[in-house]
């Protein structure tokens, strides 16, 4: 694709099977952002307020984009191949991926629990409210190995903060704070002093 002269703007071309893939009509709204320098997005209006109202999965999942359009021009002789869509991922591929996440207010955990509500029952995933009223959610694997880990670095007579314990046992400090909140939930660990964790024997 490339841009031309326009009135006095600048358009694209949208070639006709690309036209058909993505299923953009004439007329349809669009916005259009700059992510980065020489970096765009174009997202339909009615695809941008679906993805407002599920806001938590915003940072979460990979969006899906249609191809840049134009205001209606002559079409290039020679049709360019469509790419096929990027799937999102969803909130459980990004929890089994990454292990942890943490949801910062009660709506977004709501909402968050309603979109993993069969991975919860089937004991997959694991979450807890913090003293902090931080939401920390885990999958039972990421939980299972990260207390292995811990192991001996948590076993000692002083109590180690989630930083001390990430540089122990080389792991994500924020991995560790959402496993501790679980832990100690679990009766596994016990918090002596706020922010201080240490196991229970």
């Amino acid at each position: 694709m490339r841009f031309f002269k326009h009135g006095d703007s600048l358009a694209i071309v949208l070639p006709e099977p690309l036209r058909k893939n993505s299923g953009v009509q004439e007329n349809d709204e669009y916005e259009f952002f700059e992510v980065e320098h020489g970096a765009f997005v174009l997202i339909g209006k009615a695809k941008l307020a679906d993805q407002a109202k599920r806001s938590v999965f915003a940072s979460m999942c990979v969006k899906t984009v249609s191809p840049p359009s134009a205001a209606p021009v002559e079409q290039k002789q020679t049709p360019i191949p469509s790419k096929p869509a990027v799937k999102p991922v969803t909130p459980f591929e990004l929890i089994e991926r990454k292990g942890f996440f943490i949801v910062e207010n009660e709506a977004d955990a709501k909402n968050l629990s309603k979109a993993l509500e069969q991975e919860i029952k089937a004991g997959l995933v694991r979450g807890v409210r913090g003293f902090d009223k931080k939401f920390y959610v885990v999958s039972t694997l990421f939980l299972k190995a990260m207390s292995q880990k811990f192991g001996a670095a948590l076993s000692g007579k002083e109590p180690l903060t989630p930083a001390q314990l990430a540089q122990a046992a080389s792991c994500d400090e924020n991995a560790c704070n959402a496993v501790l909140q679980v832990l100690k939930e679990d009766g596994d660990v016990l918090e002596k002093k706020r922010g201080y964790f240490v196991a229970v024997k």
